[in-house]
């Protein structure tokens, strides 16, 4: 997805999104690349665009089997386009990543996140990715093993190493039976990271270079050697917190 305006911000479902510059409310073009997790994509749509954000959906052909373009088209008021082919007058393949204020990759597979590391541009998502100069969010979903490979977590290292945040996955159930980390994080998250970084504008992170430990789950006080107080504390907040603070902490 793509947005334009002042704190305009462009978000992208299933592997990429985008945000231009312009005047009044956010415009933007949505991208998605493969990855059932694609249909929660849906509703950072309509945050972002009950936001006042003008958003172009930029989907992949493999998001479509997902969530199909109509979807895209009636949620963000815009046309879709997966190919650079389409509209070639207009230039879409470089000057929807020029126009963005913020691009959104929601969520990121492996598959993408390799092709944004490595600099592919097979479509016109990675073309977007390519030409982007704004801040860039991945929020990646996929199976555990997938997340935990060393070639993924290179990725991840060189995506975050030139600037962009790589939000962490959350832990959860996936597709199929599997629970682990790599579940696609909650949409209300990714918008909340996004709106921070808009609102930053072209301000340096607040928290960067500083390190942050944020403890998280819940906690026994001994009473003696038996007895103890303690609380279920879930840690699902201080986990939101760190995945706050590493976003502020990087541009």
């Amino acid at each position: 997805m793509v947005s334009y305006g002042d704190g305009a911000y462009a978000a992208g479902c299933a592997d990429t999104t985008r945000a231009g510059r312009g005047s009044g409310q956010a415009e933007g073009r949505p991208g998605g690349q493969r990855g059932i997790a694609a249909y929660k994509a849906c509703e950072v749509l309509r945050r972002l665009t009950e936001s006042g954000h003008d958003v172009q959906v930029v989907p992949t052909e493999a998001s479509l089997h997902f969530v199909g373009a109509a979807t895209w088209s009636a949620l963000s008021g815009h046309p879709v386009s997966t190919q650079v082919w389409n509209d070639v007058h207009q230039v879409p393949h470089v000057r929807t990543g020029q126009a963005a204020d913020l691009v959104v990759v929601a969520p990121a597979t492996a598959d993408l996140l390799a092709r944004a590391a490595h600099g592919l541009a097979d479509d016109l998502l990675t073309n977007t990715l390519l030409t982007a100069r704004c801040p860039v969010v991945f929020a990646p979903a996929m199976h555990t093993e997938m997340w935990e490979h060393p070639a993924t977590q290179e990725n991840v290292a060189t995506l975050r190493r030139r600037g962009a945040v790589v939000i962490e996955p959350a832990v959860g159930r996936l597709t199929g039976a599997d629970t682990g980390k790599g579940r696609l994080p909650d949409p209300g998250e990714i918008f909340e990271v996004c709106r921070r970084i808009l609102a930053r504008g072209t301000a340096a992170p607040d928290l960067a270079g500083r390190h942050v430990v944020i403890s998280a789950g819940g906690t026994r006080e001994p009473l003696d050697p038996v007895r103890y107080l303690g609380n279920r504390s879930s840690g699902k907040q201080g986990y939101a917190l760190a995945r706050t603070a590493v976003a502020r902490g990087r541009g």
